[in-house]
């Protein structure tokens, strides 16, 4: 069931019959998020981890196209993080150094969606890890979701950022 559906589920129980959702996150990238985190003086905080690629002085996300649309994308996989970063680096070699891949709870992501209304959140997009994406493919005859497409991510120069969801 997807993410959404789940969502869905639980905005439409009752108190009294409340579907309860655990999220498990892959301690595979539990540790990459303790790494990374690590690494800046920081703390992981648990949850599901999110790996949010920025660049640039301000530390803007990095964006993507689909569909004429510019979407934020939030991965599942530090690996396809990285693989966005790498693009990017080749892509902006000025900025190189100014590359980063955040850290932020799903939990919180969905926290902030469910308190806020700001049209910027809209623009999130969450990329599934490729073990997902395999199992999608495996036992659906409906098109899976891709890995990020092949355009160059680039800085979100707009200054309506997004709110950073609170750790």
């Amino acid at each position: 069931v997807s993410l959404a559906q789940v969502y869905k589920m639980q905005a439409s129980q009752t108190d009294q019959n409340r579907l309860i959702v655990d999220f498990v996150p892959k301690e595979s990238e539990v540790e990459s998020a303790k790494k990374l985190l690590s690494e800046r003086g920081q703390q992981y905080q648990g949850g599901v981890p999110l790996f949010v690629p920025k660049a640039g002085k301000e530390s803007n996300f990095l964006v993507i196209s689909r569909n004429n649309q510019d979407l934020i994308p939030f991965f599942f996989e530090k690996a396809a993080a990285l693989q966005m970063v790498e693009q990017y680096k080749k892509a902006n070699p000025a900025e190189a150094t100014t590359v980063k891949i955040d850290v932020i709870p799903l939990e919180s992501v969905i926290a902030t969606l469910q308190q806020s209304n700001d049209e910027a959140l809209t623009k999130i997009l969450l990329f599934p890890s490729q073990e997902t994406i395999d199992f999608i493919r495996a036992n659906s005859n409906q098109n899976a979701p891709n890995q990020p497409p092949a355009n160059q991510p680039r800085p979100n120069n707009n200054t309506s950022n997004p709110p950073a969801p609170n750790r």
